[in-house]
């Protein structure tokens, strides 16, 4: 009996035929078969293949048995599952509406969605550090000068008439001096070392806005359309 793959595949596998030609993405899996539109946006024509077309699966890949111009066939045509398909027989049977072919042969009308997606930026902040500052002291010299007022002694001297009376003992040779002792202040200068002044140290948070940039991508739907065909947008 031959392999089903039923478990292994997906919604959204890739399908490829027995040349190795992609047919398009699985959309659906109901009733054992595979559902596989084809063209821009799916609106192209969609394959209903069963599982017994399957070749092998792989990781994302669903490979057929079946080239891609025998795939209407699988519609009126069942695969014989014991044999590959360089041994297969298309063995006519009654043709049965797919899933997604109304009796008539007219493919349902069904909302298909396709979603548009797009970048958005987001501003993350952490600290870092920018620089530092440091505060220390030095010693500058420079020259001072101070007004400092001093006191200092000074001989006068004044000489008067008088009247002329006589005078005690004789004139001698001998030496008669008044020794008036003559003084003055004077200035030393001393230093000291007194606080002028002190500096406190800290932080604070300053708030402002910076701007960042950076490119983002985002789809936009587009809409090609082949022969006589109205196509109507509602935003």
């Amino acid at each position: 009996m031959a392999k089903t793959y039923e478990n292994q595949v997906r919604e959204g596998m890739d399908v490829f035929d027995s040349d190795d030609q992609k047919i398009g993405a699985v959309s659906q899996t109901a009733d054992g078969y595979l559902r596989v539109p084809t063209g821009f946006l799916g609106m192209g024509t969609e394959h209903a293949i069963p599982f017994s077309a399957i070749r092998e699966v792989t990781d994302q890949e669903i490979h057929l048995n079946v080239p891609k111009d025998r795939l209407d066939e699988l519609k009126s045509a069942r695969m014989d599952t014991n044999a590959d398909y360089d041994g297969a027989k298309l063995e006519r049977t009654t043709t049965t509406p797919t899933a997604h072919e109304t009796p008539s042969g007219r493919v349902d009308d069904k909302d298909k969605t396709l979603q548009l997606r797009e970048e958005e930026l987001t501003a993350r902040k952490q600290s870092v550090e920018t620089g530092h500052v440091r505060v220390g002291k030095e010693v500058v010299e420079e020259q001072q000068t101070l007004e400092v007022p001093v006191t200092r002694e000074e001989v006068t001297i004044e000489r008067q008439p008088v009247a002329r009376r006589p005078a005690e003992g004789s004139i001698d040779e001998r030496d008669q001096t008044i020794r008036v002792p003559v003084r003055e202040e004077q200035v030393s200068v001393e230093k000291q070392a007194v606080i002028t002044e002190e500096i406190n140290v800290g932080k604070r948070n300053v708030q402002e806005i910076k701007e960042v940039s950076g490119t983002v991508r985002r789809e936009e739907a587009r809409v090609e359309a082949e022969g006589e065909v109205d196509v109507k947008t509602d935003y």
